[in-house]
């Protein structure tokens, strides 16, 4: 399925949806209740996303960095803002970004680990020390807002996911080679 999404500027981004096809709509809804890595609260989060992709509401990955949330009228829904947003808030992702994307297999938190570890070995004036922690309760913050969001795209796409305990190994790894690159271009640049 072809999606298009409209931004504010003029420009038009297509993005491929690899939602599967159900064969009915209950065979979608064991689909989202058949998790055992789900705990409670996170099921109540998806049970009212779902509920509101079945009024109409569109949940789509806008790029590999982000989601979009658009209601029935067409309007996007800032997802940055947990107490309007059924997902609510996940202070699981907020404190373990790391270890919670790598369970649902969600890259986009890497790549913007890498994305900032380059910037910051490229340019140390910009983000010194303080900037890093900044840095990381912004995007601890993002994730923790829209994890939920990710959570229900990973399910619904029928991603498998990695056990509980591999996936805080796994996050670490996948952390040091985030910010490999731009370790390396630092040592070149400085050598």
């Amino acid at each position: 399925m072809l999606i298009a999404s409209v931004h504010s500027s003029p420009e038009v981004e297509l993005v491929a949806a690899r939602a599967p096809t159900y064969q009915n709509e209950k065979s979608r809804e064991q689909s989202l209740k058949r998790r055992s890595t789900v705990s409670d609260s996170m099921q109540k989060r998806l049970d009212k996303i779902d509920a509101l992709i079945k009024r109409g509401y569109t949940l789509q990955r806008a790029n590999k960095l982000y989601i979009e949330f658009t209601s029935t009228s067409n309007l996007r829904l800032n997802l940055l803002t947990p107490w309007n947003m059924p997902g609510g808030f996940s202070w699981i992702a907020f404190f373990f970004p790391y270890a919670v994307c790598f369970q649902i297999r969600e890259w986009s938190f890497f790549y913007w680990l890498a994305l900032l570890g380059t910037v910051g070995c490229v340019f140390p004036s910009i983000l010194n020390d303080e900037t890093i922690i900044y840095s990381s309760l912004i995007l601890g913050y993002l994730y923790g807002c829209m994890f939920p969001f990710f959570r229900y795209l990973a399910i619904t796409e029928g991603r498998k996911e990695w056990p509980r305990w591999s996936s805080y190994i796994g996050g670490w790894i996948m952390i040091y080679a985030s910010i490999t690159p731009g370790i390396v271009i630092y040592n070149l640049l400085n050598h």
